[in-house]
């Protein structure tokens, strides 16, 4: 496989570390919240208003993201994070993702979906795992998948995202 330019989105160290050792073999960049992946993937409202910084200059091949990040105040005066309140950015991140012509795009979740509106919505177009086929759509010049991550323990035995699935899933 050649090596391509990955961009992972989450905030959860534990599947940070799963992102960094099951694709060690690709370059790497990983950011941990819904601000810093739009100062990566550009923001139309910070382009708008003439923000520097805020255009997508990125050359990913693939962006990875998680579906529910802590809600974050984005004003131009404060990037505060709100303590044990999450929203799905990754949606929103995806599809920026592909406005922006990123070629391979997952918003990936380990929420569950019998407590997460959001996660339990997801089933009804997907599927609840992406070994049941998942959700592959065609945005644009981008194939993008939204579905549930299967989650293995790590070394820790901690149950983490297996991220190279989601990567074999879109390049298949």
């Amino acid at each position: 496989m050649e090596k391509l330019n990955i961009l992972v989105i989450e905030d959860n160290v534990a599947h940070q570390q799963a992102a960094q050792e099951q694709l060690s073999e690709h370059n790497l960049t990983i950011v941990g919240s819904f601000p810093e992946a739009l100062r990566i993937l550009g923001s139309y409202s910070f382009v708008r208003i003439g923000k520097e910084g805020y255009t997508y200059e990125g050359n990913f091949d693939v962006v990875l993201t998680d579906m529910e990040m802590p809600v974050c105040r984005l004003d131009n005066l404060d990037r505060s994070v709100v303590k044990d309140i999450s929203a799905p950015y990754g949606l929103v991140l995806a599809l920026r993702a592909a406005q922006v012509g990123v070629k391979y795009v997952a918003m990936i979740t380990d929420t569950n979906h019998h407590q997460g509106a959001m996660s339990n919505a997801l089933d009804m177009v997907t599927g609840a795992y992406w070994s049941h086929g998942g959700g592959m759509f065609q945005i644009g010049q981008s194939k993008v998948l939204f579905a549930h991550a299967e989650t293995k323990a790590n070394t820790e035995n901690v149950r983490v995202k297996q991220w190279h699935e989601a990567l074999k899933l879109l390049l298949g």
